[in-house]
């Protein structure tokens, strides 16, 4: 039999976690330099991961500090929100059983660093129900990359065709499936302006975990 494989994304699919990062944090640090920033720029940043967010202010904002030393401001700020602060999604917990009891294995790859991640999943109390925990900063590339994708499915020794991947991100949907793998869609306030072209390319979408169950 096929082995079935899920890959979830962490931020904004997951843990609700974009509305607070963004303003507290990411955002919040080019709102107190003055520093303009397009209406779109969540949509187009969020699939970057921490370390190419940094990048992108660096290059394109002319931030003046190294990528390395703004993403460890970032990881200061953003430390204690994941300890202490993100919620579960509704229905999250009860969708990782479900899919766990029809054969999937489920693993997370996230744009956030796994110190982040591990100690946010054990007070949730999700940690010992995902399979592998991954993050991006491992594979040197980004959602953006269907190579990520690609290597996502055979480090997991699955058909592309047998993975699902789950995320609230447009960019990251469009690129898994263009690695042929299946994609549901998760609707997040933060970049709802991106929803009707996620309905459009998302093979599923949905508002709600609630809606799998």
């Amino acid at each position: 039999m096929d082995k079935k494989v899920c890959f979830f994304d962490m931020d904004g699919t997951l843990i609700d976690s974009m509305q607070l990062a963004w303003n507290k944090v990411i955002l919040r640090f080019l709102d107190e330099r003055g520093i303009t920033y397009p209406d779109d720029i969540i949509t187009n940043l969020v699939a970057r991961g921490f370390m190419g967010i940094a990048k992108h202010y660096v290059e394109h904002f002319g931030v003046d500090m190294t990528p390395e030393a703004l993403y460890d401001w970032f990881m200061v700020e953003l430390e204690s929100m994941y300890q202490n602060e993100f919620p579960l999604k509704e229905g999250a917990k009860e969708l990782i059983l479900a899919l766990k009891e029809k054969g999937y294995e489920v693993n997370v790859i996230s744009g956030s660093p796994l110190r982040f991640v591990v100690p946010c999943f054990k007070r949730l109390e999700i940690y010992d129900l995902i399979d592998n925990i991954l993050s991006i900063e491992e594979f040197k590339l980004t959602k953006s990359d269907k190579e990520l994708f690609i290597k996502l499915a055979e480090r997991s020794g699955a058909k592309p065709q047998n993975c699902i991947v789950f995320d609230d991100s447009i960019v990251a949907i469009r690129t898994a499936k263009s690695a042929g793998l299946q994609t549901i869609g998760i609707y997040e306030e933060a970049v709802k302006n991106t929803w009707g072209e996620m309905q459009l390319v998302a093979d599923k979408t949905i508002k709600s975990f609630k809606e799998l169950l």
